[in-house]
C-alpha cells in the first residue's frame, strides 16, 4: 500500500499533464492542422470512410484523371523549374480562393505532373485536368492557359472543401470522383484512395518546401 499511493499520484499527474499539453497544442495548431496530422497516422483503411470489402470489377473516378506521376519522392521527379513558373499563379489564385498552395501544388503534380497540355483519355485538360462540365459550370475561358486554369481548378476545390465543411481529404476525393461518388454509401474506387493518398504525401512535401505550416485559409 505504501508503494501504491505514490505510483497512484504519479499516474494521476502524468495524466493531467498530458492533458494539458494537449490543450496547449490545440491552441497553436488549426483544425485543419490537427486532421491532417490525424490523416497521415490514420490507417488507410481508416481513410474516407473506406468498407473492407474491395471496389467493384471496372469502378473509375467520375472526373479528373485516373492516374498522376507514380508515387514517391516528388521533388526530383517534378519537371525542373516547372513549380516555379506556376507559382505566381497557383499564390494568386489560392489567394482568392481560400485555399492552401501546398495543397493545390500537390493536386497539379498527382494531376498533370506540371504539364499544361496534358489531357487525359476522359478529356480532362491541363494543369489542374479539369473535366468539360467543370469547365462549362465555372466559366473558363481557355482550360490549357495555366492562369485560367489555375484560377479554374482551385476555385472548383475551394468549393469541394467548403462543400464537405472544410474536409480537404474528402474535397480532394471528390475533385477525382465528384461528389455523389464520395457521399456514396460502399467502398471507394481503389483509384481514388490512391489519388488521395498521392495527393496527401506531395502535400507534405511542399508544405516542407514551404516551411511546414499548413495555411490558415484551410482552418
Amino acid at each position: 500500500m505504501i508503494l501504491t499511493q505514490p505510483m497512484e499520484l504519479s499516474t494521476a499527474c502524468l495524466l493531467r499533464v498530458t492533458f494539458l499539453l494537449g490543450s496547449v497544442i490545440s491552441i497553436f495548431l488549426s483544425p485543419q492542422e490537427l486532421a491532417y496530422k490525424q490523416w497521415m497516422s490514420a490507417p488507410l483503411k481508416q481513410k474516407l470512410g473506406e468498407r473492407p470489402s474491395p471496389p467493384g470489377p471496372g469502378a473509375t473516378p467520375a472526373s479528373g484523371s485516373a492516374s498522376g506521376p507514380a508515387s514517391g519522392n516528388v521533388g526530383p521527379k517534378v519537371k525542373k523549374g516547372a513549380e516555379k513558373q506556376f507559382h505566381k499563379q497557383i499564390v494568386t489564385a489560392c489567394n482568392k480562393h481560400g485555399v492552401d498552395p501546398a495543397l493545390v501544388k500537390a493536386v497539379i503534380y498527382a494531376e498533370s505532373g506540371y504539364d499544361p497540355r496534358a489531357v487525359s483519355a476522359k478529356g480532362a485538360i491541363g494543369l489542374m485536368q479539369l473535366m468539360p462540365n467543370v469547365i462549362d459550370a465555372l466559366g473558363v475561358k481557355d482550360a490549357f492557359n495555366p492562369v485560367y486554369n489555375i484560377d479554374g481548378g482551385v476555385r472548383y476545390l475551394s468549393e469541394l472543401i467548403g462543400y464537405f465543411d472544410g474536409d480537404i481529404y474528402r474535397g480532394v476525393a471528390a475533385y477525382n470522383a465528384g461528389i455523389g461518388r464520395v457521399e456514396q454509401a460502399g467502398p471507394f474506387p481503389r483509384a481514388t484512395l490512391d489519388f488521395v493518398r498521392r495527393v496527401m504525401t506531395y502535400y507534405e512535401y511542399f508544405l516542407a518546401a514551404s516551411g511546414g505550416v499548413a495555411s490558415r485559409a484551410l482552418s
